[in-house]
């Protein structure tokens, strides 16, 4: 979309603020003329002051401070009007860009990132204001209030009208120069705003593992590039900026144009061309044609970041939802079928993440994923829930396929264990209880139990009441990893997708989350991806993927005795548990 038509469209969702913003520009207008009336009467009252007073000096002071009033107190009612529209405007499509996040396949959610969804909802919404609020009135003022001033002067002393008029061509070759280039130099800040964004949140996250393991210190480095980056792109846009101010602050300023008229009007008033009261009339609204240039320039900007902004509003706002059925199905069956799928991230058939696909997981049973990094593990699991959807094939759960389920219903029935445990600011019960708020303490402490986590809870300063803190960072690793776990059990999902839920566990929380795993599969259909291969050992089968594809599968025994990728990666596996610290000499420390 191009000008202000995604601004207009975003207005249109409320079609008060439609009215609200017309009716401040309509504010604005009067306000501008009523200025103008009152500065012109006020001249003709301060020229009467050089004479005998008159009665006609007594109407021209009333008149002046009527017309200033009645310009003051429109534009304040333009503003109010404007502001109260606008505030309305933000909290609506903020509750739209939230439905539309709703509605959003997960995975596309993933891909947008929390940097540029931060910036979008907080300060896009935010960046609208300035076309809402401050545009209707300021417009309706800054275009009425000039030109209010040159009908007047035109109308009552044409000469001086002409002198003001010198002004024009200068005025127009400073606009044409400080807004060269604007929109391009906006769409780079923008760009490196949100790098800036998303690495802030990565590096706080991420700072535990960089401060641990970031020795040459890359991660700090890579941070440091962007905001080198975002500083030089500021930079060069404020070199530019100053450039064009020079410019303006010498001939866009009241003075040039009061210089102006000051020496013209002597002269005139010199040679008996105009009249005193017509000076004084030049010298009080002369310059505002100049003094509403630099103003309306300014709002120019904050319109174009405006027009930004609700460009990428609107792109988000166009995000294909995820399809819901017209007639949802409901599930009774858990068993997971892959029937020959196919999957391409961003619809590009060159390169599959998956391709022919086909697998079964009968209800209650435990399915392994394993194969080196990229080889398709997590996209599978990750498209059971509807993160994306198949390019081609289909996969069902019982003899229903997915996509004719409803969504929310989908999710109902299945539990995401991330390899990154997600834990909310309260206490370890509240974290539990997740899954299903409703749950009785005793629910939620046998769901621990079966979590193998009571133990470490109840050793916790205020056990199931404790206050886990921001993202769970009082607890460790294992232990966020079992609360997570005992969240699926209670919940009444009957799937359970576990991605990699001993890969940052010590070898103790790990033997526990084995426990646990090995209860999960007694009432509910699991599938886990898994390095740590001695966790799915009992696995009822075993997937082997490699480049998108399975080329392998069955249970553990079966699939060494084959003495295949199976047993190459069992192999690679059971020599990297061997590995330990050399506690021989000092001289001779290492791995062996």
């Amino acid at each position: 979309m191009r000008g202000f038509e995604v601004v207009t469209r975003l207005v249109a969702l409320l079609p008060i603020v439609k009215s609200k913003i017309r009716l401040g520009m309509i504010l604005g207008i009067l306000a501008g003329f009523s200025t103008v009336i009152g500065l012109s009467l006020s001249a003709y009252a301060v020229s009467q002051l050089f004479e005998p007073i008159t009665k006609n000096f007594w109407i021209y002071l009333a008149g002046g401070l009527a017309g200033l009033s009645g310009g003051f107190g429109l534009r304040s009612m333009a503003d109010l009007t404007t502001h109260e529209a606008s505030y309305r405007l933000e909290v609506k499509i903020r509750e739209n860009i939230a439905d539309r996040l709703a509605s959003l396949p997960l995975g596309d959610i993933y891909q947008l990132g929390a940097g540029r969804i931060k910036k979008i909802m907080h300060n896009d919404v935010k960046g609208l204001h300035a076309a809402v609020a401050d545009a209707s009135p300021f417009v309706g003022v800054g275009f009425s209030q000039p030109l209010a001033a040159l009908l007047v002067l035109l109308i009552i002393q044409w000469k001086m009208f002409l002198v003001v008029s010198l002004m024009l061509p200068v005025i127009g070759l400073c606009m044409y120069f400080m807004t060269r280039d604007f929109a391009e130099q906006q769409k780079r800040y923008n760009n490196a705003s949100e790098a800036v964004n998303t690495a802030v949140i990565e590096f706080v996250q991420g700072m535990p593992v960089i401060r641990t393991f970031d020795g040459d210190r890359l991660a700090l480095k890579r941070f440091k590039g962007i905001i080198d980056t975002f500083t030089r792109t500021v930079s060069v846009w404020l070199a530019f900026s100053r450039q064009s101010s020079k410019l303006n602050n010498i001939f866009i300023t009241p003075l040039p144009t009061l210089l102006l008229i000051s020496a013209c009007g002597i002269f005139m008033l010199q040679c008996h061309w105009i009249s005193f009261s017509d000076f004084l009339l030049a010298m009080m609204i002369g310059s505002l044609p100049v003094q509403a240039v630099m103003p309306l320039m300014y709002l120019s900007q904050m319109l174009s970041e405006a027009k930004a902004a609700a460009s990428r509003i609107c792109e988000l706002l166009d995000m294909k939802p995820l399809p819901e059925p017209a007639h949802s199905q409901i599930p009774h069956q858990f068993d997971i079928t892959f029937d020959h799928v196919r999957f391409s991230y961003n619809n590009d058939a060159r390169k599959p993440a998956l391709d022919d696909i086909s697998f079964v997981v009968p209800e209650k049973t435990v399915c392994a994923l394993v194969g080196a990094s990229g080889s398709g593990k997590s996209t599978v699991a990750r498209l059971i829930p509807r993160f994306w959807d198949v390019t081609s094939g289909s996969i069902r759960l019982g003899n229903i396929d997915i996509r004719d389920i409803n969504s929310q219903l989908l999710l109902q029935h299945i539990a995401f264990v991330f390899q990154e445990p997600f834990l909310v600011s309260g206490s370890v019960a509240e974290n539990i209880a997740l899954a299903y708020p409703k749950a009785s303490d005793e629910q939620i402490k046998k769901a621990a139990q079966m979590a193998q986590a009571e133990d470490f809870i109840l050793k916790l300063e205020e056990g199931y009441q404790t206050q886990v803190g921001d993202g769970g960072n009082r607890l460790s690793g294992g232990q966020r990893q079992r609360i997570t776990i005992a969240r699926a059990l209670l919940s009444k999902a009957s799937i359970v997708i576990l991605d990699e839920p001993t890969a940052w566990v010590d070898p103790e929380s790990e033997a526990k989350i084995q426990m646990a795993l090995k209860t999960l599969s007694q009432h509910k259909t699991v599938i886990v991806i898994a390095h740590r291969l001695a966790t799915i050992m009992d696995a009822d089968q075993i997937l082997v993927m490699e480049k998108g594809h399975i080329v392998e599968g069955g249970r553990h025994a079966e699939l060494l005795q084959k003495q295949g990728k199976y047993a190459e990666i069992w192999q690679h596996y059971q020599e990297s548990s061997h590995w330990h610290l050399d506690k021989g000499k000092k001289d001779s420390g290492g791995l062996s």
